[in-house]
């Protein structure tokens, strides 16, 4: 897989793709070149599920970008030279960071292709990117202070419930007391009755 390269004839891009083709025993036979416009990755771009801010790009290990999609900026041929991508590729064959782009915070990832000197890399916005975590986020917090309205007021049942609970013992203490007193009035009477 090679550069891409401008065909000024027919006034656009081309990436070369080549194969060896061997004999039976091995020997060389020949080659196929396969000229690809970079709109076929373009096409294939379409797609995925991203969104408009995101940018998607397939580049070579030399940096040379070869399709890129959406919000890049960048054109088949431009170059990758200088750009953090390219000196986190010199570390680790796939990886993702953070890195402000355009004015927003932007997610990358990248991974190089295992048979193939490429590297495909998406950019996705962190707003989009958090999106839905916002949403459940929101939802759980929602949920949260509707189980905490429900707690309060079966805390407030449970209190009401307690204090007329002590208020009914109370009255029950206080009859009870009112009778224990008439039985004991009652109960001297007798004893004075019986003892005359």
């Amino acid at each position: 897989i090679g550069h891409t390269v401008w065909d000024s004839q027919r006034d656009r891009w081309f990436l070369p793709i080549s194969r060896r083709i061997n004999r039976p025993d091995g020997s060389y036979a020949g080659m196929v070149v396969l000229l690809v416009r970079p709109e076929y990755f373009a096409n294939l771009y379409n797609q995925l599920d991203v969104d408009e801010d995101s940018m998607i790009c397939l580049f070579g290990r030399d940096g040379n970008v070869r399709s890129s999609k959406f919000n890049t900026g960048l054109d088949a041929g431009d170059s990758l030279a200088g750009m953090e991508i390219m000196e986190r590729l010199h570390t680790a064959d796939r990886g993702s960071y953070l890195q402000m782009e355009q004015g927003a915070e932007y997610a990358f990832s990248y991974e190089s292709l295992d048979r193939y000197p490429l590297v495909a890399a998406v950019g996705v916005p962190t707003a989009t990117v958090l999106r839905d975590a916002h949403w459940h986020i929101f939802l759980y917090m929602l949920l949260a202070c509707v189980l905490s309205v429900v707690d309060i007021a079966v805390l407030v049942a449970l209190l009401r419930l307690m204090v007329r609970r002590l208020q009914a013992e109370q009255q029950l203490r206080r009859a009870h007391d009112g009778l224990q007193k008439m039985v004991d009035e009652r109960t001297q009477e007798l004893q004075q009755a019986n003892a005359q």
